[in-house]
């Protein structure tokens, strides 16, 4: 049982890890502050990492 898990687990913890490294390198956020973030981030794993993604992600529109 753990060994079908595993994707998931390496998924959700990649997916921590990248979120958390660009709240850290982002100089502001849009919607909340930073420590609420990383909780959001922690505490709602897979949920709270795609909703970080999905408010925070900065759009370039530098296509011209």
């Amino acid at each position: 049982m753990i060994l079908l898990l595993t994707p998931i687990i390496i998924i959700a913890l990649g997916l921590i890890i990248f979120n958390l490294i660009n709240l850290k390198n982002k100089k502001d956020t849009k919607y909340l502050n930073k420590p609420l973030w990383t909780l959001i981030i922690i505490i709602g794993n897979i949920v709270g990492n795609i909703i970080y993604l999905a408010l925070e992600s900065e759009k370039n529109d530098d296509s011209d």
